[in-house]
């Protein structure tokens, strides 16, 4: 029965957001994002901001906005998250991000519409934007200031 539910509101996703995925997806980061989080199976298709970030080779507030874009259609959601308090305000820091993984149905039907719309090599080559910098690193090391 719950099976059923869960399918029941994957094909109402599906039928709200499917006129949406166009425009979704048409951007490059977006598309790199769930790309990325889609093949990282070792950690729970999550990830933090900032090594989005650094693989796609943008700025950490980039990827922050292009997650909250994705939450909106309930492709992704916050895994991890903490509140600190500075002075009188508290802030929530949400530290990691992940495929949204109760909709399983509503992932694989974004990851098809996205390989239909940007090759493999494309999306390769979005998601390792920094890796030329990341293979150099060994020859060109940080300097260290004491």
């Amino acid at each position: 029965m719950q099976s059923e539910l869960a399918t029941e509101s994957e094909n109402d996703l599906i039928q709200a957001f499917s006129p949406l995925l166009e425009d979704m997806f048409k951007n490059k980061y977006r598309a790199g994002i769930v790309y990325l989080l889609a093949k990282t199976k070792q950690t729970n298709h999550a990830m933090t901001p900032s090594k989005l970030a650094y693989k796609l080779g943008t700025y950490h507030r980039n990827i922050i906005f292009h997650l909250e874009q994705l939450n909106k259609i309930a492709l992704v959601c916050v895994k991890g998250a903490e509140t600190k308090a500075y002075g009188i305000e508290k802030r929530e820091f949400r530290f990691i991000w992940g495929l949204n993984t109760r909709l399983p149905g509503w992932i694989r039907y974004c990851v098809k519409f996205i390989l239909s719309k940007w090759s493999q090599q494309q999306l390769e080559q979005i998601v390792s934007k920094n890796k030329v910098l990341r293979n150099l690193s060994h020859y060109y090391p940080r300097k260290v200031y004491n």
